[in-house]
């Protein structure tokens, strides 16, 4: 498939329904919902018929020359599609982060164009990442605060614009503040069958994270004396192995 190109995800889309219909058809099944996204496919089929589906997958698409990654999820709430999770609640299902994904690389610096600062920079991945868990507010709310922590004018990057359709930093904030959260308790029901933790301990692993790029940016100081900057000793990272962060991250790395 090609790529690099601004409609990549289309093609790559059309590509995927034409493999699919193929594989739908070797399987012998005549009714399914099916939802595309570039490389990645999210189907549902009826049940008994989800293992020679699979199967019909893994013939099909090596004829084309690619080579499938099949996942059947053991529910609904098992299930991803472009690294989201989805959970039912209040009649709509609404897309959630793949939280031990967002744990594991949020306070990773990518991109090292030298005229951003390490502030702005970081500001702006956290108001990102507030808009995407946005229908969980304790976790939206704070995520937009350490971004407000962190600098007054945060960094809007290409991909913070991709997942935000261009949005301004007020709009992002406003949107935040504003959308019709998740049930509480469809939530923390879809965090004990996923997780198998809590909201608060969910709550505290971000608040773990967080903090500890809070503490690597505040770990220089002026020394007004000579104009130079000098490293604060002391700062430590966050010690997450074995912890419910780590179970977190192990659950979402392992697809």
């Amino acid at each position: 498939m090609w790529s690099g190109r601004n409609n990549t995800t289309t093609g790559n889309s059309y590509v995927g329904m034409a493999v699919m219909s193929a594989c739908l058809e070797e399987a012998g099944i005549k009714q399914s919902v099916n939802i595309h996204g570039g490389d990645d496919y999210l189907g549902i089929v009826p049940d008994g018929q989800q293992d020679g589906f699979k199967a019909a997958i893994e013939k099909v698409v090596p004829l084309v020359g690619m080579e499938p990654e099949v996942v059947i999820p053991r529910s609904r709430q098992h299930a991803t599609f472009y690294r989201k999770r989805y959970v039912r609640s209040m009649g709509r299902t609404r897309g959630v982060p793949m939280f031990g994904r967002v744990l594991s690389k949020i306070n990773l610096r990518a991109n090292q164009n030298a005229s951003v600062g390490d502030r702005e920079y970081m500001a702006g991945k956290y108001l990102s990442a507030a808009y995407e868990h946005r229908y969980v507010p304790v976790i939206g709310g704070l995520l937009r605060s350490v971004s407000e922590m962190m600098s007054p004018r945060p960094h809007l990057d290409a991909d913070t614009n991709r997942k935000t359709g261009g949005m301004s930093v007020e709009k992002i904030s406003e949107v935040v503040a504003s959308v019709q959260p998740l049930d509480e308790e469809a939530f923390s029901g879809f965090l004990g069958e996923v997780y198998q933790v809590t909201l608060d301990e969910l709550v505290d692993s971000y608040t773990q994270v967080a903090n500890g790029c809070i503490d690597y940016l505040n770990k220089w100081t002026v020394v007004a004396k000579r104009g130079r900057s000098a490293i604060k000793p002391g700062y430590v990272a966050p010690f997450l192995r074995g912890t419910v962060a780590d179970k977190l991250v192990r659950t979402d790395l392992s697809f």
